[in-house]
């Protein structure tokens, strides 16, 4: 779980833990317990502790009311255990806000970055994530500002400036994915018609894996093209079909990701319907190292450095 998801849930605890103990000397009573079975049950969600763990915690979770009566032993443990979990939520509340200042928004996208080994493999994954997002953002006048680099984790938090710009990238996500599962599903009957040595049927399923790509994502792009951007009258034909291209080269970068183990993710924050067109990913595929997919993303950040040293050769000049 990313540090986000887990400062969105302690706001919550922090917001609604408020359980109010009082006696008139013969009767113990605890009040406000559907606030607090809020905050009970966002620590729960966050894996920060177990509603079960104690007698509080899994009375206020399982209750329907919104008042206790209880006896002077239950209540002093009640007080004490309601004390304990204030103070845990309280040292993580301040934590949170210092170490990670980012708020969660509509407008944020989560990558979840590939397995990374070696600088080869963190280098391909920006790299693939730059280009697939460049080509297209811009023109639903959005803009790429990296948030943050989850602690700890591979989540890479990138704000795209518009809601139009998080359900594209949806949209481009979803493609890549249902191409990436098509390959992995492919990879793997080869695999086993190899083990068994059925020949014929493994010449059917013999493909050219990149050209297979390029052929899917131009099927997706065409889509996608259509029905996120329209052909208008007014709009050259050349640049609706330039679209096409960069279109499908996002598309191509992010079945990289993927088959390497990525995710892309929308908000928490974003609404429904742009949610409903992220892919629902599924763990158990097997992936292929990211570095060993994008050979060519290297050479592209060699070209842009030696590019950047020319510029500035010029710029000395």
């Amino acid at each position: 779980m990313r540090l986000l998801d887990i400062k969105r849930y302690i706001n919550i605890a922090y917001e609604n833990f408020e359980p109010k103990f009082s006696n008139n000397g013969n009767y113990y009573y605890l009040d406000n317990i559907l606030q607090t079975k809020k905050a009970i049950m966002a620590l729960h969600d966050s894996g920060i502790m177990n509603y079960t763990d104690s007698a509080f915690s899994a009375q206020i979770a399982t209750s329907l009311t919104d008042r206790f009566i209880l006896e002077g032993r239950q209540y002093n443990i009640f007080r004490s255990e309601s004390t304990n979990i204030k103070y845990v939520i309280n040292v993580m509340y301040k934590w949170l806000g210092e170490y990670v200042p980012t708020e969660e928004t509509e407008t944020i996208i989560n990558i979840k970055l590939p397995q990374i080994n070696t600088l080869s493999d963190f280098a391909a994954s920006a790299g693939c994530i730059k280009k697939a997002l460049s080509q297209l953002i811009p023109e639903v006048g959005g803009n790429i500002n990296v948030k943050q680099l989850d602690h700890g984790s591979y989540w890479l938090i990138i704000d795209v400036g518009t809601i139009e710009a998080v359900a594209l990238v949806g949209a481009l996500a979803a493609a890549a994915y249902r191409i990436a599962v098509k390959i992995i599903s492919i990879r793997k009957s080869i695999e086993e018609l190899k083990s068994i040595r059925l020949d014929n049927q493994l010449k059917e399923l013999q493909i050219e894996e990149k050209e297979y790509i390029k052929a899917k994502a131009k099927e997706e792009a065409e889509r996608i093209n259509q029905e996120q951007f329209g052909n208008t009258k007014d709009e050259d034909p050349a640049n609706f079909n330039e679209r096409d291209g960069r279109i499908s080269v996002s598309i191509e970068e992010f079945v990289k990701i993927i088959r390497a183990g990525g995710e892309i993710h929308q908000s928490l924050e974003a609404p429904k319907t742009v949610s409903e067109l992220y892919p629902q990913y599924n763990t158990s595929l097997s992936f292929t190292p990211i570095a060993l997919l994008s050979g060519q993303e290297k050479n592209d950040i060699r070209k842009d450095d030696t590019n950047k040293k020319k510029l500035d050769d010029r710029a000395d000049n």
